[in-house]
Parts: C-alpha cells; sequence; structure tokens
C-alpha cells in the first residue's frame, strides 16, 4: 500500500475516533453531572480547600451562586450545588461576601484598594480566614493595584481572583479527571462494543477498499467544513460552562450530520459488517480479535476529542502537501506546448 493510502486509512480512523469522543463525552457528563452528581461534588470540595469549609458555605448561600440551580439541584434539593461556576461569577460573589462580612458593601460599587484591605482586616472575615488565605487575599489585591492603572480597581481584582480561582481548580481537579479518565475508558469500551466499532476491522476494510476510503475523505471534508468545531471542542472541556452552553457555536444540522456520516462507516451489528469482521466460520480467535479491536477503540476514544481533532488536521495537511499544484502542471503543460509549437 503505498503513502497516501495509508494516510488515508489513518484518517478514516482518527474521523471515527473523533465523533466517538464527542459521543462519549456527552455520556460522561451525563452521568458525571446529573446521576452521581460528582462534578458538582468535586467543585464544591475544591473551594472548601481552597478557601475553608465556612466561607465555602457563605460563598453557595451567595444569590449569584445560588442562582446557577441545574437539573440536579431542581429535582434533588440535597444537591451539592451547581455543577459549574463562572470564573467572573465566583469573583464578583467573593468580593462581595468579604466586603458584605466587613459591614462596607455599599463600597463596592467604587471600590478602592485601601477599602479592600480594610475589609479583610476586620475582625468579621479574620473569622472566616485564616491567616495564609488573609495574606493571599492581600497579595492579590496589591497585585491588582500595580497592574490596574488604566482600570478601575474592582476590575483588576477581579481579573485577579479569577486567574487564581483557575489555577486552583486546575490542582484541585486532579482526582476528578482520574476518576473522569476512568469513566471514560469503560464508556468507550462499553460504546466500541454495543456499535461494533472494531478498529483492526475498521482498519483492514480502509486498506482494501479504495472506494471507501474517497467516502471517507468526503466525510472528513464535511465534518472539518464547519468552522466553529475547535471553539466547540474547547467549549466542551472548559469547565465554567455547561455542554448544552457549546452547541449554539455550531450549526443545528451539523451533530445530526456527522452522526449520519459516522453510520456510513463500516460499523455496527449489520450482516455486511458481521461477514467482513467475523465471516461465514465464526471462531473464538475471531472473537478474541474483535475484543482486541473494541479495546484499542475504547483506548483511543479516551484520548479526547480535541487530541484526534488536532491530529487530523494534521494529517490532512500532510496529504494535502502531498499533491501537486495546480500552478506546476500548468506551467509544465504550457512549457510542452510551446516546444511542440517550435
Amino acid at each position: 500500500m503505498n503513502i497516501p493510502s495509508l494516510l488515508n486509512v489513518a484518517i478514516g480512523l482518527f474521523l471515527v475516533y473523533l465523533i466517538l469522543s464527542l459521543l462519549v463525552s456527552d455520556l460522561q457528563e451525563l452521568i458525571s453531572a446529573y446521576l452521581f452528581d460528582w462534578r458538582a461534588k468535586n467543585l464544591k470540595s475544591s473551594i472548601e480547600s481552597i478557601l475553608g469549609a465556612e466561607i465555602a458555605r457563605k460563598l453557595y448561600e451567595h444569590p449569584l451562586i445560588r442562582s446557577l440551580k441545574n437539573y440536579k439541584m431542581d429535582r434533588d434539593k440535597g444537591a451539592a450545588g451547581p455543577s459549574y461556576i463562572p470564573d467572573e461569577i465566583f469573583a464578583l460573589a467573593l468580593i462581595d461576601l468579604l466586603m458584605e462580612a466587613a459591614g462596607i458593601e455599599e463600597r463596592i460599587v467604587s471600590l478602592s484598594v485601601e477599602d479592600f484591605r480594610e475589609a479583610i482586616a476586620s475582625d468579621e472575615v479574620q473569622k472566616l480566614l485564616d491567616k495564609e488565605r488573609i495574606e493571599l487575599m492581600r497579595s492579590l489585591a496589591n497585585k491588582a493595584q500595580i497592574d490596574g492603572d488604566k482600570k478601575p480597581f474592582i476590575k483588576s481584582l477581579e481579573s485577579e481572583l479569577i486567574g487564581w480561582f483557575k489555577q486552583s481548580m486546575d490542582r484541585a481537579s486532579g482526582v476528578f479527571k482520574r476518576r473522569v479518565k476512568g469513566m471514560i475508558l469503560v464508556l468507550g469500551f462499553a460504546v466500541a462494543v454495543l456499535l461494533n466499532v472494531d478498529t483492526l476491522n475498521l482498519a483492514t476494510r480502509l486498506s482494501l477498499e479504495p472506494v471507501l476510503r474517497e467516502q471517507v475523505s468526503q466525510n472528513v471534508d464535511f465534518v472539518l467544513s464547519e468552522n466553529a468545531l475547535s471553539k466547540y471542542l474547547d467549549c466542551l472541556e472548559r469547565a465554567s460552562l455547561e455542554p448544552k452552553d457549546c452547541q449554539s457555536l455550531v450549526s443545528p444540522n451539523f451533530l445530526n450530520g456527522v452522526e449520519r456520516e459516522f453510520f456510513s462507516l463500516p460499523v455496527g451489528w449489520n450482516a455486511a459488517n458481521l461477514s467482513y469482521q467475523f465471516g461465514a466460520d465464526f471462531s473464538s480467535f475471531k472473537l478474541l480479535r474483535a475484543i482486541l479491536g473494541w479495546t484499542l477503540t475504547a483506548i483511543a476514544i479516551s484520548m479526547g476529542s480535541s487530541f484526534w481533532f488536532d491530529l487530523l488536521n494534521r494529517l490532512i495537511d500532510v496529504r494535502n502537501t502531498g499533491n501537486k499544484p495546480p500552478a506546476a502542471i500548468d506551467f509544465q503543460s504550457s512549457k510542452s506546448s510551446d516546444s511542440s509549437h517550435s
């Protein structure tokens, strides 16, 4: 098999992995956020670890945080809280909470660094925050004062708190990410079996059938034609947004079209695909081969949709650079034409 054919086989596999990664991500979000409330519980415990239990409790009672209701909270009043807290909402709620605890919340509109220092030095705030966290708030206020010459202090302080919150959440979410990684691997294997996406069978079919490779090339063009796909994938990875908030980034018919293109590939439990996968004489060896193929698919899915999207784009670029530029062809043909006339 030549290099362009191998590239098309790889492109076909990566396209399948990208589509399945999107599907499994949605399933994982449904299970972790709405069935077991894992994301909300992890978020709350992370905030408690960076602020302290008492101030975290008051923060969750703040109107800005309480307004972030979701389906789980509406159904179960004992739910941990929202699954997502936007960065700017967290920063504003924390500033307001500290100013209110100090009894000077009316100054928040024209907040100055002196007002904020007065607030965190008050006895009421020192009952909520330990000495180390108060020093952290003072350091963030100082940095906001230095960096905020061209904008109001409260905006600079908000930016500093947002940056600190993001870094803290990245460090504190390691346990949750490992749990999600394991769940995605299990879900990936279940989806691979349910949809019969056997990597070995799919690679064999793509390598032996030029027509199928051409079809995959068209499928890839359709998927990558969605200009907002990269923004959609970035949105799905942000912990401050609900997955449903990302749907508006892509055209309404795009996800349905992706599903249609996926099932046009050699996947599923239909008779035609099974005849290629297992043949007329079923054997334990072929079953083990299929299990290995499903396992490889599950491992690939666990890499994530953004990984396969980036890799797919790189392969497309490699394939396109292998094509001879039209200008060079025109030049050669014109040169031949001139020599024939001479």
